[in-house]
Order: structure tokens, then sequence, then C-alpha cells
């Protein structure tokens, strides 16, 4: 079995662990997911044939973010930012491999009003996925994300609803999913 892509298209807010990236801080080359299934070739009558082994090779996610300061980029790597009265440093490199902390990702369709089309990681690991250039202390900064996601009693990616049964919405503040009444949901505009 091939490699399957999954190109996540239309206007995004991203969740990272307590972190809100709203759609104007989510890049336009989209975001991807990437499930590359294990397979066992199995002889058959017709020839030999890939049967997926409910296992996956590779399970990840690429998000191109706008940073807008050092210290959301802090907050996105916890483990390799130091905090101080003056500002906030973050150190890529040796500190990278000695400190790994796995974050909680939604992907929230900006027009939808509850979880109905999230994309839920429950635990990922990110690293920068390549190059970004850094102006002046106040210009955005543009990186792209490697997800990497972690086995968890709720799987590795959830495509939909938190929670078939009712309706629940991602709340940053406690990393969770919580239920959602009509009455709450017609506070919301189109832009939450």
């Amino acid at each position: 079995m091939a490699t399957t892509d999954y190109s996540l298209i239309g206007k995004k807010t991203v969740y990272i662990g307590q972190e809100e990236f709203t759609p104007e801080l989510v890049g336009s080359d989209g975001i991807t997911i990437t499930l590359t299934p294990n397979t066992v070739d199995v002889e058959s009558q017709a020839g030999t044939i890939s049967v997926p082994t409910g296992t996956y090779s590779e399970i990840s996610a690429t998000i191109p973010l706008i940073i807008p300061n050092m210290a959301v980029l802090g907050r996105i790597f916890p483990s390799l930012a130091t905090k101080g009265t003056a500002g906030t440093k973050v150190t890529f490199g040796a500190g990278e491999c000695t400190a790994i902390t796995s974050s909680p990702i939604v992907i929230h369709n900006t027009c939808d009003a509850d979880s109905t089309n999230d994309v839920y990681i429950p635990a990922a690991l990110i690293q920068n996925g390549g190059e970004f250039a850094i102006g002046s202390t106040s210009d955005p900064v543009t990186i792209e994300l490697n997800v990497t996601m972690l086995p968890d009693e709720k799987g590795y990616v959830n495509f939909g609803c938190s929670d078939p049964t009712k309706r629940t919405k991602y709340d940053p503040s406690t990393m969770s999913y919580k239920e959602v009444t009509d009455s709450q949901t017609s506070n919301w505009t189109s832009g939450d």
C-alpha cells in the first residue's frame, strides 16, 4: 500500500497544547498529514499481494506557521526555551536532544462552531522542519513544523468529532475537549 497524504484545505485555527494560532498565523502552503501503512506480502491464487498489517511505518504532519515573536516560539518548544526577565531564548541544536515534550495538536476549521471536522493529534513531538529567517526582534518568523505522532489510547490521529455522541469544542486552557450547548455556539461568530 502506498503513502496517503491528506492535504487540509480552507482556513484553519491550529492549537499546539495551550497555544492558539489563528488563520492569519497559519501559512498559506497548507497542512499535510501523511500515513504510510506497513504491509506484508502474501501469496494468493492471484499472485503476491500486499496486505496491511494494521500498523504504520510513518504517521506525520507538516504545519506551516507564522511565529510572531520569540516568546511564542519558546512556548511551542518548551524544552528548548529559557525564559528570563529580559525575554526568551530558544536554543536549537544541543539542547534539542536532551528534553522531549509531547503536546496535543488540534487543527480546527475556522468556520465550524464545534469539533465536527477537527483533526486531533493527542500526543505529538514537534520539530522545526527546515530553515527559517529571523529579522528584527519584532518581525514574525515563518517556520514549518514537522509533527511525529506518538501512540496514545485515543489513537495517533483522529479525523472528525472528538466524541460523535455529543457536540464538543477544544478548550486550550485545559488541553481537552468540552461539551458545548446550542446556546454557547449561538454566541460564536464565523471567525471563531
